[in-house]
Parts: C-alpha cells; structure tokens; sequence
C-alpha cells in the first residue's frame, strides 16, 4: 500500500509540475505577442520593414515623441531652407524644434503614405540619379503644406545613421 501511495504522489506531482510550465509557455507567449502588438522595436530600426512599421504605429497613436526619436538632427528642408523658396522652412535643429513644426512636416499626405507603407528605395531615373542615393529611402506624401502652394508635396529622406534608419531630410526634385 505504501508503493502504491508513493506511486500516486509521484504521478501527481508530475502532473502539477507539467501544468505549471505549461502555464508558463504560455504566459510568456502571451507578453511576447503584447510586446511586439503596440510597442516599438527600436533595436530592430536596422531593418526598413521593422522602422516603417513602427513608424507607422508611432502616427497611428499620435505619438510625436517616439516619431522625434526617429529623426536624425539636424533635420533639413531642402526646399524650405533656401530663401528664395519663400516657403516656411522645416529643418530643425533639435527634437524641440521638431515637434513644434511636426504638423507642417507630417502632413495628412506623409501620415498617409506611411499608413499604407508606401515608401520606395533609390531608383535610376535614366540619368543615374535621384532625389535619394543608394541605400536610402523615400516616403513621398501627396499634397502640399497649408499655405504653400508653391511648395512641392512633402518628400522624407531616410538613411542609415550609425546602424539605424532615421528620417533626415525633407527632400524634393529639382
């Protein structure tokens, strides 16, 4: 009787032990999912597909201070910060700057083609050239700033700066 009574205990300590990791697995399944379904993964901003996304969640929430994080500084407008453009220029110095202009730069056209992921990597327009080089990307928003109908729509530059793509310019064609 004693066997059997050990036997018992044996078997069902076996099967606590085997409920409780499987608990485990798959709580940890479950915070992998929420880790990866509504935070950013900034480690992975190496990678394009990973950087849009998360950029295009950062829009998504209105989060202009991870979308900051992801702007290399100095921020340049290279239509806006000519003079003779006459045109309200968007380049920026620093995330404060950034954010007070963020409007003006992330108009519903960016905000747009970011949704839709539409962006293109440096393509040889017949000359061997682009408003981009090798290596880079470009968002291309529809539509003009307020205002400024003079100015072409808003273009962003991206690039790898130190490992991880960052958005650096307000580009244009010339």
């Amino acid at each position: 009787m004693k066997k059997s009574t050990v036997a018992f205990l044996t078997i069902l300590a076996g099967i606590v032990f085997l409920a409780a990791c499987s608990s485990s697995l798959n709580n940890q399944a479950s915070e992998s999912e929420t880790d990866t379904a509504g935070n950013y993964n900034f480690d992975k901003h190496d990678n394009i597909q990973v950087f849009m996304q998360d950029l295009a969640l950062a829009v998504e929430k209105g989060d202009k201070e991870s979308i900051a994080g992801m702007i290399d500084f100095p921020f340049t407008d290279e239509w806006g910060d000519y003079p003779d453009n006459q045109t309200f220029p968007l380049g920026c110095e620093n995330s404060k700057q950034f954010l007070e202009k963020f409007d003006r730069i992330f108009t519903d056209g960016v905000k747009k083609a970011i949704a839709g992921q539409s962006y293109r990597g440096w393509t040889d327009n017949g000359n061997g050239t682009d408003v981009i080089a090798k290596g880079e990307y470009l968002i291309e928003g529809d539509g003009s700033i307020d205002g400024e109908s003079d100015r072409p729509h808003v273009m962003l530059g991206i690039r790898l700066v130190s490992g991880k793509f960052k958005i650096y310019a307000v580009k244009f064609y010339s």
